[in-house]
């Protein structure tokens, strides 16, 4: 922890990594095994040691370090792979592309949410509406799941927390009752 740091020659590095002549520290952790004249901060969440990357003070063996490259705050990427939150994902790493908000992202032969795979979504007719909303041909998805009950022919966004149908207006997905559907605006 923090209280073996030396005061003299500590270093808060950016984004919860800091080092002294003995450790590195995430979040405060002396990190095991991480030498700090061999530790590299990159930026936000990611740091090297060596030809190992770190991310989020976990070291990520496997990760081709100089083909290594940071496409948003949760995804990654080398020759090999693609990465969100540290975790590999099912996805091909030449095809790969975040789209809109970054929570969605497809290859050439998916659509992800985060890092799993949506098969239930349409690619052809499919469109970000806002971070939380996406729809395609057949549903609309509230951060990546798909909401059944609403009416895909007559769904519409009032604004980023209500939507309505042809039946009903919702605040972030629930039903506000007593509403006149004739004359809501």
């Amino acid at each position: 922890h923090l209280t073996q740091a030396d005061i003299s020659t500590f270093e808060a590095l950016g984004n919860r990594y800091a080092k002294d002549k003995q450790y590195v520290y995430y979040e405060g952790n002396i990190l095991q095994g991480i030498y700090p004249g061999d530790f590299a901060y990159i930026v936000s969440d990611y740091a090297r040691h060596g030809d190992t990357l770190i991310y989020r003070g976990k070291k990520m063996p496997g990760v081709d370090i100089e083909t290594f490259e940071i496409l948003s705050s949760s995804h990654f990427r080398d020759c090999n792979a693609i990465y969100y939150t540290g975790r590999k994902m099912p996805a091909d790493p030449h095809t790969f592309t975040l789209l809109e908000y970054a929570a969605y992202s497809q290859d050439d032969k998916h659509i992800f949410y985060r890092d799993e795979i949506q098969d239930n979504i349409d690619r052809s007719t499919f469109e970000i509406i806002s971070f939380k909303l996406a729809k395609d041909k057949n549903s609309v998805y509230y951060f990546g799941k798909a909401i059944d009950y609403l009416d895909i022919h007559t769904f519409e966004v009032c604004d980023d927390n209500y939507i309505r149908d042809k039946d009903m207006v919702y605040y972030l997905l629930q039903p506000i009752k007593g509403i006149d559907m004739a004359t809501y605006q």
